[in-house]
């Protein structure tokens, strides 16, 4: 009788501290790998040349509607352009460049098309929409800060209970032409406002579950 009061014990301790920090699918944490680029005064289009390195860790708050997701991303990487190293011969000639590293402080609002995380659930996977805003500081010669609208689409993989891959495609409208340290710079016959970044990565990430309770337990112990 003893033994069976000190597991009922125990379950129930673990469940109700699952319960209190809410554990139920809803917290995640995770970090991903990937590339940047850019287009700007220097570059009307992205060009494979301009692609540089990024990593990013986020956490995940998994709202229980199921589909809707609010996500703290935290990035950094390198954006840069070298005409110098153009093919086109004006551009070449012209020689404007600049290269820095991107810090992005994101806070993000996740559709997911599929409860996908339901070990229960027939689906696996989620396609899913994400977009809000961002606070940026971009460290070169001239370090500014600015705003941002990041917003894309992805696609999660549930591999095992609690971990989950995924990837994305991303783009951030900026509120500044200063990135590349030029501003209403002509751009060989076209002009271009403001300066955006672009991301594509992969992810790992992990979810915590909650605990499984110990009433039906309970209910066994109190009828022995």
């Amino acid at each position: 009788m003893k033994n069976n009061f000190a597991i009922l014990f125990i379950f129930s301790f673990f469940c109700l501290t699952a319960q209190h920090k809410q554990f139920e699918r809803v917290h995640e944490v995770g970090f991903g790998l990937g590339v940047l680029n850019y287009t700007g005064d220097l570059s009307e289009y992205i060009k494979l040349k301009n692609t540089n390195p990024q990593i990013n860790f986020f956490y995940r708050h998994n709202s229980r509607n199921e589909v809707s997701v609010f996500r703290t991303n935290f990035r950094l990487g390198k954006l840069g352009v070298d005409e110098r190293k153009s093919n086109e011969p004006l551009r070449n000639a012209r020689g404007l460049n600049f290269s820095g590293s991107l810090i992005e402080l994101a806070q993000l609002y996740e559709y997911d098309f599929f409860d996908f995380r339901d070990i229960n659930n027939r689906y696996y996977m989620s396609p899913y929409l994400f977009g809000g805003l961002s606070l940026n500081t971009f460290i070169s010669d001239n370090t500014i800060t600015f705003a941002g609208i990041p917003f894309g689409a992805g696609i999660k993989f549930r591999l095992h209970t609690g971990w989950n891959i995924g990837a994305e495609l991303g783009a951030s409208k900026n509120f500044t032409d200063l990135i590349d340290g030029q501003e209403n710079e002509a751009l060989l016959g076209a002009g271009i406002l403001t300066d955006w970044h672009y991301q594509l990565g992969v992810n790992l990430s992990y979810t915590f579950y909650n605990l499984v309770c110990a009433k039906d337990v309970s209910k066994n112990i109190k009828q022995k």
